[in-house]
């Protein structure tokens, strides 16, 4: 074999373990890189699991009529020109039934005595 054929050689084969050692480089990134997509997915998950899942039931208000508890979320504004039985910028109440359905009762007709007001803790 000539020398300038082998010292070609040499160059070729020194260029193949260069591109090896950059292939391997970036295999190791890459793997350290799926290693930390991994785990900010799992940490996603869990805190998406965390925020899904509902605070129990807590009744504090029982309708006197009808027996059924409700437990109020808080006060809202209306803000709506169709809704006459309100009227634009009154305040509501919402509540929740035992089901999860969501209502909304004028302020003052939730606060006229068809609901008692429920110890903290009590359940149905």
């Amino acid at each position: 074999m000539s020398a300038g054929r082998e010292a070609r050689l040499r160059e070729l084969l020194a260029a193949t373990v260069d591109a090896l050692d950059s292939v391997r480089g970036a295999h190791v990134q890459y793997q350290q890189l799926t290693q930390s997509v991994d785990k900010v997915t799992e940490e996603a998950r869990a805190a998406l699991s965390d925020a899904a899942t509902p605070a129990p039931f807590q009744p504090t208000h029982r309708h006197k009529k009808r027996g059924s508890t409700y437990q109020v979320i808080g006060t809202a504004s209306v803000q709506s020109a169709d809704f006459s039985c309100l009227g634009d910028e009154s305040v509501a109440t919402v509540y929740q039934d035992e089901n999860g359905r969501l209502w909304v009762r004028a302020f003052d007709e939730f606060n006229d005595g068809r609901f008692e007001a429920l110890a903290i803790g009590t359940q149905p």
